[in-house]
């Protein structure tokens, strides 16, 4: 089982939960489809959207790039070709396509950054049990920490390091 080390510096993250889209409304592709491609198309453009991602989608998300491409993460985009991603070429950062989530794994470190609707401790239990489901057997300890919000939603960074 998964150590989450969760660090939340507030509490003012707790205020009613908002309602998030489903997996099946985020699942749109940019361009080629997915079970044609090794690995996600690129683009300059790429960027976050602006949809909430569901915490669970991004937890299997973040077990699929990170836990599961260790060590090194470099299958991490291979991992997510059947996703909903697209590489920005210029920083090699992963963006959903509709959804306010990105991925980046490098060498020594893979990180998800996504926006969540308060409060905070549901979508963390979404995500790490997800991220358990997806790889049962891995042991990593995961850091987590708020980055901020963005209008009424709070940022969160997830990361795993060699």
């Amino acid at each position: 089982m998964k150590r989450f080390a969760i660090i939340l510096a507030s509490t003012s993250f707790l205020a009613a939960c908002q309602p998030q889209p489903t997996e099946s409304q985020l699942n749109t592709s940019a361009g080629t489809p997915a079970a044609a491609r090794s690995v996600p198309p690129t683009s300059p453009q790429a960027g976050p959207g602006s949809q909430i991602v569901p915490p669970a989608t991004a937890g299997r998300y973040f077990a699929e790039a990170c836990l599961l491409t260790k060590p090194g993460f470099a299958g991490a985009g291979t991992a997510l070709a059947d996703d909903p991603f697209t590489q920005n070429s210029a920083t090699s950062t992963y963006y959903h396509n509709t959804g306010n989530l990105s991925i980046k794994a490098v060498p020594g470190s893979c990180s998800l950054v996504m926006a969540v609707k308060p409060p905070v401790e549901q979508s963390l239990r979404a995500f790490t049990d997800a991220a358990n489901a997806a790889a049962p057997n891995d042991d990593s300890d995961v850091s987590v920490r708020p980055a901020g919000r963005l209008g009424n939603e709070v940022m969160l960074v997830f990361r795993l390091t060699e």
